[in-house]
């Protein structure tokens, strides 16, 4: 579980970073439906 947790930290600080609201909702809609 926490490789996992890893990779969604990752993706989430690579969204963060772009400021990009409507991508970050759009990978979590993907991981989280």
């Amino acid at each position: 579980m926490k490789e996992k947790d890893t990779i969604y930290e990752n993706l989430f600080r690579k969204v963060a970073f772009r400021d990009d609201e409507q991508a970050f909702r759009e990978l979590f809609l993907e991981f989280y439906p």
